[in-house]
């Protein structure tokens, strides 16, 4: 099932198909920058991060998360270089 971000516009269709290619930029930058799509649903934005979650009274790791996932072999070379620089 798709999510359809933008209401039915017929104006700015007809627009879109009688101007071709070069109106499709115009197009979109028009709608990004009213607000009524985000770079991020057209998947033009990065959406990467991590967290570390630590107890600060012991130091121990609560929790690690990362998006995209790495695979689990960079996270205990990470956790073995993390652990070699502390010593």
């Amino acid at each position: 099932m798709s999510k359809v971000f933008l209401k039915e516009d017929k104006a700015a269709y007809n627009t879109l198909y009688a101007n071709g290619e070069n109106y499709a930029y115009t197009f979109l930058i028009d709608k990004i920058s009213k607000l009524e799509i985000t770079p991020a649903q057209l998947a033009l934005e990065p959406s990467t991060a991590g967290a570390v979650v630590t107890d600060t009274k012991t130091g121990e790791v609560i929790a690690l998360v990362s998006y995209p996932a790495m695979i689990t072999i960079d996270l205990v070379i990470l956790w073995m270089l993390i652990i070699i620089i502390n010593y």
